[in-house]
């Protein structure tokens, strides 16, 4: 273990989930948090082992990895997730391509592979059996032992494959250094799970809020789509020029950038996404959080995540109005509860986590 100076006092803090021939979800590797209470600085490691991780998203697969000194290291290339017509065999081969691709791009021999975590969509049963995966053509299907049986045909090797549901990736990912945080991620989908030191919540199953309503106005898709309707008959303006000039190339980056230069209508579009996450992110802890725990804590971390959240001030600056606006005529102390930040490892989040959990 890294040597710490005197008067450090070290928390240590391994999540261990059930056995994997119990849950889906197993933390093979422990996850340590080591933390300076001297100046509240925490670091973590995951040490002697190589790790390979993927975050299996709904448009594209991404790589990373974990050498044995506890170094972390990405793949540069990123694959097209195969759409879900193309059935389970398209899915299941490029995940194994990006597998072998990233042992490659980390200098290490498929050999010296000690375990691989997946970070999925989808829902899986304590069997690890997907019952649930609208993007992909994964249900029904034990996605883990799919993997390892294609890279033993592939490589001749052994390796021991783990998934879990990619939210719960990407928050094991914003984990490292904090001890209880709500991680909402606002991409493609719009999603949220809370983290407190012993497990893993995902809110869309444990909250009255519908979180697929939230996503149909909030989500990357529907500010890209907001912004073509109220361009369809405007010829010029900083967002087309973003997205070439053609309104069917507009995306929510293209709105984002045009918010940052002060663009009053992209700024318009993110007010409104800002102000239902706000309410949101109020009903979480003035209602569902007590009623959830049995109790309310002085302060919650909300960590946003997720593609749009690359948008930055714009993005919060609404969120923050939008946490106003729902908590006037509560408890006056309601909006010193909430604490809002940005994810620390941005699209890195589920690949970090998959290698934790592995």
């Amino acid at each position: 273990m890294t040597k710490f100076r005197d008067k450090t006092i070290f928390l240590v803090i391994i999540l261990c989930f059930l056995s994997a021939s119990t849950s889906a979800e197993t933390l093979r590797l422990p996850l340590v948090f080591v933390e300076n209470k001297e100046d509240e600085q925490t670091e973590s490691k995951l040490l002697g082992l190589n790790i390979i991780s993927v975050d299996l998203g709904g448009t594209k697969i991404a790589g990373g990895g974990v050498k044995k000194d506890g170094s972390f290291y990405s793949n540069p290339k990123k694959k097209m997730t195969p759409a879900k017509k193309l059935g389970k065999d398209a899915v299941l081969d490029a995940v194994v391509d990006m597998i072998l691709e990233t042992a490659e791009a980390g200098s290490i021999d498929i050999e010296r592979i000690d375990a691989i975590g997946v970070g999925s969509p989808g829902i899986m049963n304590e069997t690890g059996l997907m019952v649930a995966c609208t993007n992909l053509a994964l249900e029904g299907l034990n996605v883990a032992d799919e993997l390892e049986s294609r890279i033993k045909a592939r490589t001749d090797k052994n390796i021991p494959v783990y998934v879990l549901n990619d939210m719960k990736a990407a928050v094991l990912g914003e984990a490292e250094g904090r001890n209880r945080f709500t991680y909402m991620t606002v991409s493609t989908g719009v999603n949220g799970a809370r983290f407190n030191k012993e497990n893993i919540i995902n809110l869309e199953e444990a909250t009255s809020i519908n979180w697929r309503e939230l996503e149909k106005i909030t989500n990357g898709e529907r500010i890209a789509e907001t912004a073509k309707r109220k361009l369809k008959n405007i010829t010029k303006h900083l967002i087309l020029d973003e997205a070439g000039g053609s309104i069917d190339n507009i995306t929510a980056e293209h709105v984002g950038i045009a918010a940052n230069k002060g663009n009053e209508l992209a700024k318009e579009i993110f007010a409104q996404v800002g102000e239902f996450l706000g309410g949101i992110i109020v009903k979480l802890v003035d209602e569902e959080y007590p009623e959830l725990e049995g109790k309310s804590y002085d302060k919650e971390i909300f960590v946003i995540g997720g593609g749009v959240s690359n948008v930055d001030e714009p993005l919060f600056s609404a969120i923050r109005e939008g946490i106003r606006k729902a908590a006037a005529g509560k408890d006056s102390s309601l909006t010193d509860k909430i604490e809002l930040v940005k994810s620390t490892k941005g699209s890195k989040g589920a690949i970090y986590g998959a290698a934790r959990f592995a």
